[in-house]
């Protein structure tokens, strides 16, 4: 008996073990991305109208949208890479409300786009660029949630791919000299919601322990 309180006091008496938080992790990879996008934008050049771009409203909207929708599929796979869902299983949905309002934008878009803008000369090339610029903070990210204990391997590789790709979708975004809103829904936002199919196959391979 005397062994095993002499046990239980040095159990307490022991520094608890350091355990990232779900604001820490998220934190360090809206950082990284933030920085990844600087980069990629540096090297590869922002587009030539950016200044007048950046004086229209939909233009800032629409990036707006999209790093909300980087950021809370980031954040929900974060949530979703502990067993428990760190206790806040609100914050794994939290995508779904910036995924419907770039939907709206987008319609919005297609809308107002009268007459349609000129489509660009290259079409399936964006979408190979974009799969480029993702593959960085895919693996990243992945290799941060292989380290955690997923109990929902596919929701987590899914909303984790489609934050990585949003990120190359934001970097093109900045660099592409296009409007046309019938190019970037074909060859840039489709693509990225797809990304979460190949994502649900991910997560069950990466993330399998």
């Amino acid at each position: 008996m005397a062994t095993l309180n002499e046990l239980i006091d040095n159990l307490s008496a022991a520094p608890a073990a350091k355990r990232s938080t779900v604001r820490r992790a998220f934190g360090l990879w809206f950082a990284a991305s933030a920085f990844y996008v600087a980069v990629l934008v540096l090297v590869f050049g922002v587009r030539a109208d950016i200044a007048v771009k950046l004086a229209n409203p939909f233009y800032v909207t629409e990036l707006a949208v999209l790093v909300l929708v980087i950021g809370s599929t980031g954040l929900s796979a974060v949530v979703l890479s502990y067993p428990d869902m760190h206790q806040a299983p609100g914050l794994a949905l939290a995508p779904l409300l910036p995924l419907a309002a770039f939907a709206g934008l987008l319609l919005a878009g297609w809308i107002m786009d009268s007459p349609p803008a000129a489509l660009p000369p290259h079409s399936y090339e964006c979408t190979l660029c974009i799969t480029l610029y993702s593959m960085v903070p895919a693996a990243g990210l992945f290799y941060y949630l292989r380290k955690q204990a997923s109990t929902h391997l596919y929701a987590t590789g899914a909303v984790a791919l489609v934050s990585a790709f949003g990120i190359g979708c934001l970097a093109l975004r900045l660099s592409e000299p296009t409007d046309s809103v019938v190019h970037l829904v074909r060859w840039h936002y489709l693509p990225m919601l797809g990304s979460g199919l190949l994502g649900l196959v991910a997560g069950r391979v990466v993330l399998k322990w």
